[in-house]
């Protein structure tokens, strides 16, 4: 049954109020009262008020409405001016007038200046003024320093704003009636600001977190119709780093002492002019109100406000800033560049977008998502990630659209936008596309119940279905494992690959539940550890020490094989005065210890598809350069680092970490139990997670010897120039060309304008995070080159515990040759699972990226290496060959001296 609209015809603030009798401005207003934000006293005449007053004159405006042309401007003016003037000639019974003098002289002494402001209600909540859908920003009129004998005309011409040619143009071209609607009128004391702002809480340019103020001189009026200059201030969500654009600021809007009444212009004092409006301390006391009005609200603000000259702060009005979500993207490259580092080429990123797409159906699928359902989002699942400037992006945007299929996400929300995404610094609508269907809600409870029991399920046998998931893996890979297949035709090759896929499809989702799995136990783990005093480095240490994850075991089979040259003269000899290529001809020509080779064969067969950036198709697999492992092996024999060093430095972690634990919870054996207890099921659920990895890695190594093949078939048939362009290609366009299902059969032309264009991506570097509202390679903003600054100390988030110094070593591109010693400690941008061999060889971490659960985090606690992730700007910021000392438990980077 639909509410009763209450017909009162004149409220105050402190009575309770309804936006369909006030309009969104004036209750919005009522709702900042109530929460304690200083608002000016108002009362309001409502939409009843307005019915009685123009039932006269509502069919005279209807009429006059439907004459518009709304193809010539001319037309809509005039009918503009013809209402404004039908509605302007209006009376007010003396009835009427008594009640609205009565209200006054409640609220306000005799000689008391207001304001007097209209808001439209629309024949839809929704489409109201200054409602979430229609801002309707400088469509109404309002009228400043009002005295007590001139409300009634300004109330009649606040009546006619509604029918302003602008206001009569906007109804028409968004859909809106063009009368039937309602319009309140405040009045309002009127406070005489020695400066005034309007805040917005996000950016509305690119709907990044940080806070925006315009400030000015004067009363706010000018600042809003711009007529007066202002100052621009930015301050940033992460840093708490205040911009600041200056102004000369000339003018200023004023009470016009003179006439009595409304504003004049005048002259700001010249040593006025350049200095700012506001301080540091002005600024951060607004963003911090702004973000408290804005949970008030629920979603981004668009605030005005004004400073007394005695300090004062009120606010005046806060509406939702208008964000069109169907054109809003957002990117973000945080995790992703964990897997696919900086630039690549269009092949790897087809196989990445093929891969995000069967993954993310399969584990649908498993969390019961219908088939119907599944079928909606087919075209989401297939734009999950994004080609952005030759780098890969979550397209986060599409995450949101899929996962809103579950129920259960809104669950697991938060710990998937701070692990996954990584979004800290841009607004993100809490809406979902697909919430909004008449019976949502009573299919989302019933699904709910469905969805929980197939968790419940998934949690059970997730065990299993990992046994099971190897094992199938393993028999699909066992003849193709390490195989070339230059031999075979390319359609044989096709028939092969979409075989093995179509199979991971029906796999794959399982690492996902795990993932799930991971993150709800890690957050739980972080609740309890903060509730009951348990320090953030313990922890750590407490992750480490159960089965070998699969980057660790790979790392083990490297040193062994190094144990064994150390133990072998001969061999010995051999790995200190030959370089890795003549080694490994030494291998191939079987001059060496038989038993070293096969060692070095099996490894090669087992972890071929380990190396940096190895998911990349343009890499090479470390089975094609196996040199590369010889040099690994060298760095080792020339270090003191034995395998049972690095399994007893993990042992002893664990062992710290568990005295540590007993001692914090001592007296407690239950907390003792159960903290153990979702410390073991996150040690298995990360080696699954690093098992899985490795599968992937697998996958793609497979994938990359298919498409070599092909490359090279394509070569010998002159189709193109070299083999490996075959990497410019997508995998659909290659499939197509040899199927005939392709529309262009020049692939030479293709590859040489990807090419010019990849030469072009080198010279750019998007942003890490950041939203489109256009089209989307027209609206790529790239990362400003951060200027050297005498900061000295910088924050991260300290992943693996441990204070160390030495001397900062910049890689940006990992490369076994890069000489890293004990001195050393690593910054980098972002790390593959290949960056271990590199981490070994320093004394810490630094990465720009990276989340606790990160790769980098998590091989840096398996081997107690000082870690620091998420420290934004870490390359540019710390100067290369800088003494540096950083902190692993509490993130704190130092710069100690200078190059």
């Amino acid at each position: 049954m639909r509410r009763k609209i209450p017909s009162k015809k004149i409220v105050s603030i402190q009575e309770k109020m309804d936006p369909r009798m006030v309009g969104w401005k004036f209750f919005n207003l009522h709702i900042l009262w109530k929460n304690k934000i200083p608002v000016p006293p108002f009362f309001c005449l409502t939409r009843s008020f307005y019915e009685e007053a123009m039932k006269n004159l509502s069919g005279l405006i209807h009429k006059r409405l439907q004459m518009i042309d709304f193809s010539q401007f001319k037309s809509i003016q005039d009918a503009a001016e013809d209402i404004k003037r039908l509605i302007a000639a209006g009376e007010f019974t003396q009835a009427q007038k008594r009640e609205i003098l009565s209200c006054f002289d409640q609220h306000f002494s005799p000689d008391t200046l207001v304001s007097v402001r209209s808001s439209g209600i629309g024949n839809r909540l929704e489409a109201g003024e200054d409602s979430q859908d229609n801002p309707f920003a400088g469509m109404s009129d309002s009228f400043l320093f009002v005295r007590r004998e001139q409300i009634f005309h300004q109330i009649l011409l606040c009546w006619a704003s509604g029918y302003t040619a602008r206001s009569i143009l906007y109804r028409h071209q968004q859909n809106l009636p063009l009368s039937g609607f309602g319009l309140a009128v405040g009045i309002q004391k009127m406070i005489s600001g020695e400066r005034s702002f309007v805040l917005f809480t996000v950016n509305p340019h690119n709907i990044s977190r940080d806070s925006v103020i315009v400030a000015g001189y004067g009363i706010g009026e000018g600042i809003v119709q711009e007529t007066v200059a202002a100052d621009h201030y930015f301050m940033n969500a992460r840093t708490g780093e205040i911009h600041a654009e200056i102004r000369e600021k000339a003018h200023r809007l004023v009470f016009d002492e003179r006439q009595g009444w409304g504003l004049k212009k005048e002259s700001v004092p010249p040593e006025k002019r350049a200095v700012p409006c506001l301080n540091e301390a002005e600024i951060a006391s607004l963003v911090r109100t702004g973000r408290t009005i804005e949970s008030i609200f629920k979603t981004p603000q668009d605030i005005e406000g004004t400073i007394t000259g005695e300090g004062e702060c009120y606010f005046i009005q806060s509406r939702p800033i208008a964000i069109d979500y169907t054109r809003c993207r957002l990117w973000s490259s945080a995790n992703v560049s964990e897997s696919f580092p900086g630039l690549t080429t269009p092949l790897t990123y087809s196989f990445a977008r093929t891969f995000y797409q069967l993954l993310n159906y399969d584990y649908l699928r498993r969390c019961g998502v219908k088939e119907r359902d599944l079928h909606t989002v087919a075209d989401t699942l297939n734009s999950l990630i994004g080609f952005i400037d030759g780098r890969i992006y979550h397209a986060v945007s599409s995450f949101y659209d899929m996962l809103a299929l579950s129920p259960l996400f809104d669950n697991y929300r938060q710990d998937w936008e701070r692990l996954v995404a990584e979004l800290d610094s841009y607004y993100h609508s809490p809406d979902h596309r697909f919430n909004h269907s008449p019976n949502h809600r009573k299919k989302k409870i019933g699904f709910g119940v469905y969805a929980w029991s197939r968790a419940v399920m998934n949690s059970l046998t997730l065990d299993s279905q990992f046994i099971r998931f190897q094992k199938w893996w393993d028999n699909l890979m066992l003849s193709r494992r390490g195989t070339k297949y230059h031999s075979q035709h390319p359609l044989a090759l096709a028939s092969d690959y979409r075989h093995v896929w179509r199979e991971a499809g029906n796999w794959w989702g399982i690492t996902l539940i795990n993932y799930q799995y991971m993150v709800f136990f890690h957050k739980m783990i972080e609740k309890y550890a903060k509730k009951w005093g348990i320090d953030q480095s313990l922890l750590n240490n407490l992750l480490c020490g159960d089965s070998q994850f699969m980057g660790v075991e790979i790392v083990l089979s490297v040193v062994r094989l190094s144990d064994m040259v150390k133990s072998d003269p001969v061999l010995l000899k051999v790995f200190q005065e030959k370089d890795a290529g003549d080694i490994w001809n030494y291998i191939e020509e079987q001059k060496i210890d038989p038993d070293f080779i096969k060692e070095v064969k099996l490894h090669l067969y087992q972890y071929g598809d380990r190396g940096f950036q190895e998911l990349k198709l343009e890499q090479p697999n470390l089975r094609d350069i196996p040199w590369e492992l010889i040099r690994m092996i060298q760095k080792y024999v020339h270090s003191d680092l034995t395998a049972q060093s690095l399994v007893q430095a993990e042992h002893t972690s664990r062992l710290l970490g568990e005295e540590g634990l007993k001692k914090a919870l001592s007296g407690y054996p239950l907390r003792l139990w159960f903290m153990r207890f979702l410390l073991k099921r996150l040690r298995r659920f990360l080696y699954y997670r690093e098992k899985g990895r490795y599968m992937r890695s697998e996958l793609f190594g497979y994938s990359k010897n298919i498409f070599q093949a092909i490359g090279s078939d394509l070569y010998h048939r002159g189709i193109i120039a070299e083999a490996k362009d075959i990497f410019y290609l997508t995998k659909n366009e290659i499939f197509d060309y040899l199927e005939g299902t392709g529309v262009s059969y020049n692939l030479a032309a293709v590859i040489r304008m990807r090419k010019q264009e990849y030469e072009e991506f080198q010279k750019s570097m998007p942003e890490k995070e950041f939203t489109t509202s256009d089209i989307v390679a027209l609206s790529i903003p790239q990362e400003k080159e951060r200027a050297k600054n005498d900061l000295k100390v910088f924050r991260g988030l300290g992943s693996s515990s441990g204070k160390v110094s030495g001397y900062a070593r910049i890689i940006l591109d990992p490369d076994l040759r890069h000489r890293v010693t004990k001195e050393d400690i690593i910054i980098a941008r972002e790390t593959d699972p290949g960056w271990l061999f590199l981490m070994l060889s320093a004394r810490g971490m630094v990465v720009e990226r990276g989340s606790m659960l990160s790769h980098t985090a998590i091989t840096g606690r398996k081997f107690g290496i000082p870690t620091i992730v998420a420290l934004p700007h870490a390359t540019q910021r710390i100067p290369e060959g800088s003494y540096i000392e950083i902190d692993g438990s509490t993130g704190i980077v130092k710069i100690l001296g200078n190059t």
